[in-house]
């Protein structure tokens, strides 16, 4: 008895689903439809991205080994235009800022607004705030100098915050901290301990 009635309540279940796919085939269609979609896009976007790091590398690499300079230019800059969203346009936007000291700002600023990974940023973000300086826009480098940065770019930021400093005490303090963090430039190094010598 009890195994007829859990035949029976499990034909009544069978009955139940098959009633609701049929009073909703229609949604079942649009759904299936939908996820073919999906997954069509997903794999055509995931095949037009492969193809623009692909292009993206091949003019990189035919820009780096370009003798004529101008031409070299124009290749990077189509990868900086063209293919934005590459790991290879913050590179080649390294390499304009010293092909033309006319646009070097520009391209820094344009590689701090773009995805480019955090130590290029870094990287970038000093560069410019050293440029700016050096140009007597100390106002203009301050707040570059202000955002953190990696440990290993701790150095060279410090030293900068040091030529921007408005008293003696602060550009003493700022040399301090640039001599204390990790070094990687001797030459960087030297000159601190210089800076910091004759301050006192």
């Amino acid at each position: 008895m009890t195994a007829e009635l859990n035949d029976l309540k499990q034909e009544m279940r069978s009955a139940q689903v098959t009633a609701w796919i049929l009073a909703n085939k229609q949604l079942l269609g649009a759904v299936a439809a939908v996820l073919v979609i999906t997954l069509l896009a997903t794999s055509l976007w995931i095949e037009r991205s492969k193809a623009q790091r692909e292009s993206a590398a091949v003019l990189y690499h035919q820009g780096l080994a370009m003798p004529d300079l101008t031409k070299r230019k124009a290749l990077l800059e189509t990868i900086v235009r063209d293919y934005p969203h590459t790991g290879y346009a913050p590179m080649a936007l390294f390499q304009l800022v010293s092909l033309d000291e006319a646009k070097a700002q520009s391209y820094l600023e344009q590689l701090l607004d773009s995805d480019a990974p955090p130590e290029l940023k870094w990287q970038a973000r000093l560069d410019l705030a050293e440029r700016l300086i050096a140009t007597g826009h100390k106002d203009q480098a301050a707040p570059l100098l202000n955002e953190k940065v990696g440990r290993e770019y701790d150095q060279l930021r410090f030293y900068l915050l040091a030529q921007v400093a408005n008293d003696a005490t602060a550009k003493r303090q700022a040399l301090q901290q640039a001599l204390d963090a990790p070094s990687h430039d001797e030459t960087l190094k030297s000159t601190i301990e210089s800076e910091l010598a004759a301050s006192r």
